[in-house]
């Protein structure tokens, strides 16, 4: 009975110790994915800035043309 309970306790231990290593994996993957999410939405307000950005100055142009003519 003794050596049974033993190899149980291992097994558990063993088991527990495979768990909390896939746990950390597993939190170390969606630390992972938040960052690039986070990366994702920075580059969108880049290029919407560059895209507004863009279409100031072409407007500016266009009315310093049409100033001038």
């Amino acid at each position: 009975m003794e050596w049974e309970k033993s190899v149980l306790q291992k097994t558990i231990g063993k088991l527990t110790s495979e768990l909390e290593e896939q746990t950390g994996k597993r939190k170390h993957l969606l630390e992972g994915i938040q960052g690039e999410e986070d990366m994702i939405k920075t580059l969108k307000i880049v290029i919407n800035e560059t895209e507004t950005r863009t279409a100031i100055d072409v407007a500016q142009l266009l009315k310093t043309a049409n100033e001038k003519k």
